[in-house]
């Protein structure tokens, strides 16, 4: 006897492994790290949020929480870009590009060394192979506008771009044959061994289908493109083209060779062999080859091209593209006709901007072009930012009413000092300092008296070698030379406060920085608090700065940049003072050949207030009035020191220094095809989230685009076809819990952030918006009240109690 039986049985699962189907387990390789960045291209989401149509407004709040809180790092002070793909950075391991330099200062010419679209290849035919290499040229020099600078665009932004003015070349294309290619020509002036042979030009393969001789040379007609079929006459057939499918049929042909299709119900005109003809939504299709047998049972078909690339090159026109002609790039195809016989040695064109070009941080040149597609093949070229390393600030201000002026810097020492630099009277003078008594010394082997300030370097400072330390001193006094154990008072500043032991004689000693400098009470009597100096002439020499009337002290600064404050006419009149900041160091720089120098003469006007006037002749190169505030103007020198001189409505101006370690680098990429780019080092920005809600129902293809999902599946019906619609919509879910999912969704990815509730789905979104560096793995689990406290784990295993029925036999 048989007896049914049931048998209940305990099945470990993972959270949400009922669901795995198909989409699930391809998931398996997408993880939670590749967030936020596969979600962004240069700042900008490139993907759907996606929220139930039915869902609680708390799904929403969930949304809102993740887009207002996405960050990416872009490029910035310290950091490096580099692009994946078929890329090649301007620059070489020792010659890196400077800021206003051209391409061509790096090198004049790019081949498959540097770009796989430049490959070399080969065609062959009735005459032979014919073997060539590509090579893209850029050959403007440094005399030319085509370069990284800072400067405004016709928008009035100003910002750095990759500028390329109007009518300068952009590059030139050279194809060279190592053998001639050649052919013969028929009756009809058709060089007849071309036609239907490919060649590859700029990472684009091309179908040579018509090749002809005429008045000015030969022409080519080269057909490209992402479809191509051949149809006998009355066929259809089903084509995709980027998601769209095109049923196309082929009418007829007729004797002269032409052609007539429909395309999804859509008639195109009658095309011969090299013809396009532009379908209702934008869509080219091309005609390479036609074949009409004029016999009964002879062929009629057509091979032809769905989103063709058609190029036409003859020898000394313009470059015809699809349907329109550039004359931007003009094609010169170097040959030699003997004997009926063509021979090509080669093809060049040169591309030439139509307007001023300003390619932003972020952006592709042909993403400012008004005719991109003047640019045959894949090629671009792509600029990703200034790179400008561990900047320091040095400042001068005034204060004190204006009366007076500071200075502020790291020195070569590493001290952070503010030093009284100027001050003026009543008598509309201006002297060194802060007031009488205070004043800023520029001869330490002169007179030092107290509460005076002063300047010690360790070296020369006017060499650019970098061993010189700068401290910055002022005199608090002394003890009368008899006194018992006499001290010298100073304060470093930045630093400390020191003292050093006077002997009778009333000399001492102050050992800083590695060297020792002498100094001796001034005169006769060595009184209390008395004058003081520097008894070692050679020692001042390292710090003074003299040229004729001219007097002044050399100081550097962290980054070595040397300053240098003069008295002009060492007299303190209304106008004689002048600050200089140079960048001088060869060391720090590329191959940039000349100090960079920017400095200020200060006047008194007749409110005897101070103000700063930089030097015209020697500016920031790229001075500009900010369009964004007209109280500022911001210059950067070809070192990457930016100037920013900041004018309030009355009063004097600030003028800040930003100099960086060493020289910027600008980021210029020659790409071909798609790349992608990473930062390192960079700053951590928002992303742009722009148009980019929609609901479930909107969501036509889930797998056409990157996703965020919010909300499960009982609110969400992409989510439920991401967890391969599961008959119980809340399996995998566990109440007080929330799923964070990667899926690898065909070229795409998709996020999934969904909770059993409306706040556990809330704390998850939260938990991405604030704590998206701690996710990892292929689905984590959070948990908790808030999300500074929520744990973030792998999904909990989930115990399932699975029914069977089973026979059992009895007796």
């Amino acid at each position: 006897m048989q007896i049914k039986k049931v048998v209940k049985r305990l099945v470990a699962l993972g959270a949400g492994a009922t669901m795995l189907g198909a989409t699930v387990m391809g998931a398996m390789a997408a993880d939670l790290s590749s967030y936020p960045g596969k979600f962004q291209t240069d700042g900008v989401f490139n993907g759907y949020f996606v929220v139930g149509e039915s869902a609680k407004p708390i799904d929403n709040l969930a949304m809102t929480d993740i887009a207002t809180s996405m960050w990416y790092t872009r490029a910035g002070s310290g950091s490096t870009v580099t692009l994946e793909g078929d890329a090649w950075k301007v620059g070489t391991s020792t010659n890196m590009l400077e800021l206003k330099e051209n391409i061509y200062d790096i090198s004049n010419y790019l081949d498959s060394n540097e770009l796989d679209a430049l490959a070399d290849g080969s065609i062959t035919n009735n005459k032979g192979t014919a073997r060539y290499e590509q090579f893209l040229y850029f050959e403007v020099d440094s005399n030319t506008t085509n370069n990284v600078q800072f400067t405004k665009n016709d928008d009035e932004k100003l910002a750095f771009f990759y500028y390329i003015d109007d009518g300068q070349q952009i590059a030139r294309y050279y194809m060279d044959f190592a053998e001639a290619l050649q052919s013969d020509w028929d009756s009809t002036n058709y060089w007849k061994d071309l036609k239907d042979r490919s060649i590859s030009m700029l990472g684009q393969t091309y179908d040579i289908v018509k090749a002809e001789n005429t008045s000015t040379g030969p022409k080519l007609t080269l057909m490209g493109g992402s479809t191509k079929g051949t149809l006998n006459e009355g066929e259809s057939q089903n084509f995709m083209l980027g998601g769209k499918e095109y049923k196309v049929n082929l009418m007829f042909t007729n004797a002269d060779n032409k052609a007539k299709f429909t395309i999804n119900g859509e008639q195109t005109n009658l095309m011969a062999t090299g013809e396009t003809d532009k379908l209702s939504d934008g869509t080219l299709i091309g005609v390479s080859e036609v074949l009409y047998q004029a016999y009964a049972g002879g062929i009629h078909k057509a091979t032809f091209f769905i989103g063709a690339d058609k190029v036409v090159l003859q020898n000394g026109s313009s470059l015809v593209v699809g349907d329109k002609s550039f004359s931007e790039a003009v094609t010169t195809i170097s040959y030699s006709e003997s004997s009926s016989v063509l021979s090509i040695d080669s093809i060049s064109i040169n591309f030439t901007a139509d307007d001023d070009f300003y390619v932003p941080v972020g952006g592709k040149l042909r993403d400012v072009m008004k005719y991109p597609e003047a640019l045959i093949g894949n090629w671009d070229i792509e600029f990703k930012g200034v790179d400008i390393k561990g900047t320091e600030e040095v400042k001068i201000s005034p204060y004190s009413g204006d009366e007076k002026y500071k200075l502020d810097l790291t020195t070569s020492a590493g001290m952070d000092v503010s030093i009284p630099l100027l001050y003026s009277n009543s008598s509309q003078k201006i002297f060194g300092g802060e007031k009488d008594g205070y004043e800023l010394v520029l001869n330490a082997s002169n007179n030092i008296t107290r509460n005076n300030y002063f300047v010690l370097n360790t070296a020369d400072a006017s060499s650019k070698d970098g061993n010189s330390k700068t401290y910055v001193v002022q005199y608090k006094g002394m003890d009368a030379c008899g006194d018992t154990d006499a001290k010298a008072r100073f304060t470093i500043l930045g630093g400390e406060s020191v003292e050093r032991s006077v002997a009778t004689a009333g000399t001492f000693d102050l050992k800083i920085g590695g060297q020792t400098f002498n100094f001796a009470a001034n005169g006769t009597g060595c009184p209390k608090n008395g004058a003081i100096n520097l008894t070692d002439t050679t020692l001042n020499g390292y710090t003074q700065y003299s040229s004729g009337d001219s007097l002044g002290v050399y100081m550097r600064t962290k980054n070595n940049a040397l300053i240098t404050v003069v008295d002009v006419d060492n007299t303190n009149t209304s106008v004689g003072w002048t600050i200089n900041v140079t960048v001088d160091d060869t060391s720090r720089m590329n191959t940039l050949a000349t100090a960079q120098s920017t400095y200020y003469t200060f006047a008194v006007d007749s409110s005897y207030d101070i103000d700063a006037t930089v030097h015209a002749t020697d500016r920031p190169t790229y001075w500009q009035d900010n369009p964004d505030n007209d109280r500022e103007v911001i210059g950067y020198d070809l070192f990457g020191t930016k100037v920013l001189q900041s004018s309030p409505s009355s009063g004097s101006k600030t003028v800040t220094w930003s100099i960086p370690s060493t020289q910027a680098e600008a980021l210029l990429f020659v790409t071909s095809g798609a790349t992608s780019s990473t930062v390192i080092g960079g700053e951590l920005a928002l992303v742009q989230v722009v148009d980019a809600t929609r609901l479930d129902s909107e969501v036509s293809s889930v797998s056409a685009q990157n996703l965020i999902v919010v909300g499960g599946p009982c609110v969400n019906s992409v989510a439920a076809t991401l967890l391969g619609n599961p008959a119980d919509c809340a399996e995998g879910f566990s109440p007080g819990k929330a799923r964070i999912k990667m899926f690898d969704n065909g070229a795409n990815l998709a996020m999934l952030v969904a909770g059993y509730s409306g706040e556990d789905t809330r704390l998850a979104g939260k938990v991405v918006a604030h704590r998206w560096k701690e996710l990892k793995g292929s689905e984590v689990e959070v948990a908790g009240t808030t999300y500074s406290d929520a744990t973030i784990g792998a999904p909990t295993v989930v115990t399932t109690v699975v029914e069977e029925t089973v026979e059992e036999e009895t007796e």
